[in-house]
């Protein structure tokens, strides 16, 4: 039986599947953790809507209209929405002191992604009138956008939130476009306005 060595060329074929084979698992990993990490941000993203609509939401249930047909919610504009919540039985007194979810703008302002800047505002809770307000807390920071919908006479209020996040950046290449969601929800409301 002789021995024989590995000729050059064997060496070289077998060095270059090994590389490309090696190639591929370097470049599945990095897939891999892409997603990972992009289905981590998208989770973080889905509980923080979960929190802000559940709030909104808990808050709106409870205002609308008087049984006498009076408004105690209005959408002034779209990224701000006044409303008083039903406190007790008494229809005339019942009603909390006015209360204001608005969208403002963030510092700061712009979030730079690829296609540009985009705008980022915060969510904020205004207890008692704007001109005048007893207290301001801010609910969430980096909102694309916050707008609400209330149709005239409408027993539902539509709430829309586009929430933004930086897509990870990895070494190679231009940064990624920001990750965003649209979440909407329905809220119903007290009774309904009566038409006249």
């Amino acid at each position: 039986m002789t021995r024989r060595g590995h000729t050059l060329l064997e060496t070289v074929i077998s060095t270059a599947a090994i590389a490309a084979l090696a190639l591929g698992a370097a470049s599945l990993s990095l897939a891999l953790r892409r997603s990972w990490s992009e289905s981590t941000i998208r989770l973080d993203m889905d509980a923080e809507a979960r929190r802000i609509l559940g709030e909104l939401r808990r808050e709106l249930r409870q205002s609308g209209y008087a049984l006498d047909g009076a408004a105690h919610i209005a959408v002034a504009s779209p990224d701000q929405v006044t409303f008083r919540a039903r406190t007790g039985a008494d229809d005339a007194t019942g009603w909390s002191e006015e209360v204001t979810y608005r969208r403002v703008p963030d510092t700061p302002a712009t979030f730079d992604g690829v296609a540009g800047s985009v705008p980022r505002y915060r969510v904020e809770r205004v207890r008692g009138p704007l001109a005048a307000p007893l207290a301001v807390v801010e609910v969430a920071r980096g909102v694309a956008d916050l707008s609400f919908t209330l149709p005239a006479g409408g027993a539902t209020v539509l709430v829309r939130l586009e929430l933004l996040h930086p897509a990870p950046v990895w070494s190679s290449g231009a940064p990624p476009a920001p990750l965003r969601h649209v979440y909407q929800d329905q809220v119903e409301v007290l009774n309904r306005a009566r038409v006249r």
